[in-house]
């Protein structure tokens, strides 16, 4: 009695998947370097603002300002790493 194989599966093939090479990366917003200028900006007006609405002596402002300030220039240094 001869012995039967089974009918071998032909091997299907994937399609490729193209990627393009030449697809520009989505800019982020704190990738910008005008939006930390704008923030910077729009920090000191409104903390002088404050100051002023406030009675707010121009030392303690100073203050305020130097720290809020910090905090932006850290989160910008974080943002920028080589």
């Amino acid at each position: 009695m001869p012995k039967t194989y089974p009918k071998t599966q032909s091997k299907k093939t994937k399609p490729k998947k193209t990627k393009f090479k030449d697809q520009p990366k989505p800019l982020s917003l704190l990738k910008s370097k005008t939006y930390w200028v704008a923030l910077t900006l729009i920090m000191v007006v409104f903390t002088f603002a404050y100051g002023f609405l406030m009675n707010i002596s121009l030392e303690k402002e100073t203050l305020i300002l130097g720290t809020i300030l910090a905090v932006i220039g850290f989160a910008f240094s974080l943002g920028f790493k080589p």
